[in-house]
């Protein structure tokens, strides 16, 4: 009796050891199913991704440049580089960079890096603090410490044409607000900036009368750390470093909506965080990473629907991007992990 108990528990272990190992291979299979690409990645990872037209760019922290044909993925990158303290990529095979040891000067160069194109000069009392370009990459945005009494930071924008930087408003700081982030609309008329001192802050500008159009603090966060603005300038994401994604009408100051993010367990040293997010081409589709689970939220920007969620397959991922079609979207982080694109299969 005990020889058949014994077999019996045995065949239902194997059955379930059997029907784990089937789950898990299926699992695997729907998950690789909708990778589509493994890009080679700069060495020390991806800091920025941008798509111009048919263009994937990527930098890295240490300024290397990869180019990429959304059109031809697999056939690999055209690679630069650039000895910068910042650097920004824009439409047009142009790179916008500040040199290693020239806090003045902003260098506009081919994204190879080997072409200098122009040079624009700043200030002597100014440094760059943030470098930021459009979602069409026609337009750039520059945050800029301003030396002498008091704290400082100046907006101030460089239009395609690349001929001067001018300023869009000069903010005094209050004890402790740090700004995280800038972004600049499609249009180049409306500038954002977030950031955060025990709540967030959120700060629109008009480009056109070079005056702030309204400030606004977050009482339910901490900070918020990342921005972006809608390529018809009418709406403001903004995302908390949490789960929350709060979006404003940039004409009436107005909180729309706020997007979530699911509550997760993390350990305590780990808690979790949204990295990066991004628009769609088209501002159809919003998308935010949160860490440390590298998973992607996609939602419909216009009614705040979510529309899939999906691992990124980062250890810990740094930036994101739509193609230009919106089907696939680019993940990478900082280090050598491959630039992973993915088929958005909505649900």
């Amino acid at each position: 009796m005990a020889s058949q108990d014994r077999k019996k528990k045995n065949s239902i272990l194997l059955f379930a050891a059997a029907f784990a190992g089937v789950m898990v291979l299926m699992f695997i299979a729907n998950y690789r199913s909708a990778l589509e690409y493994e890009l080679r990645s700069p060495e020390t990872g991806v800091k920025k991704f941008s798509t111009y037209g048919n263009q994937l760019i990527a930098i890295s922290p240490n300024n290397d440049i990869y180019t990429f044909d959304w059109d031809s993925l697999s056939l690999g990158p055209k690679t630069g580089s650039v000895n910068a303290q910042k650097a920004a990529a824009m439409s047009g095979d142009r790179l916008l960079w500040i040199p290693q040891g020239m806090d003045n000067t902003l260098t506009v160069s081919n994204l190879k890096g080997d072409k200098e194109l122009s040079r624009l000069s700043l200030d002597l009392d100014k440094k760059c603090k943030l470098l930021q370009t459009s979602q069409n990459g026609r337009y750039a945005v520059m945050a800029l410490a301003v030396e002498g009494p008091g704290k400082q930071i100046q907006l101030a924008t460089i239009a395609s044409e690349l001929t001067s930087i001018d300023p869009v408003e000069t903010k005094s700081m209050e004890e402790g607000l740090k700004l995280y982030d800038i972004g600049i609309s499609n249009d180049g008329t409306t500038v954002a900036a977030v950031g955060g001192n025990d709540k967030g802050y959120l700060l629109v500008a008009g480009t056109n009368s070079s005056q702030i159009r309204w400030e606004q603090y977050v009482e339910d966060c901490n900070e918020l750390n990342k921005v972006v603005i809608s390529p018809d300038g009418q709406m403001v994401y903004a995302s908390e470093s949490g789960r929350w994604v709060y979006v404003f009408d940039t004409s009436t100051k107005k909180l729309v909506k706020r997007l979530e993010i699911d509550k997760y367990k993390t350990p305590e040293n780990n808690p979790q965080t949204i990295t990066c997010i991004t628009l769609s081409c088209d501002g159809r589709l919003l998308a935010a990473v949160s860490s440390p689970i590298s998973q992607v939220w996609i939602w419909d920007s216009r009614t705040g629907e979510k529309v899939v969620t999906m691992k990124t397959g980062q250890f810990a991922t740094s930036s994101i991007v739509f193609s230009p079609d919106s089907s696939l979207l680019a993940a990478a982080d900082y280090t050598l992990n491959p630039i992973n694109v993915w088929r958005i299969s909505e649900k």
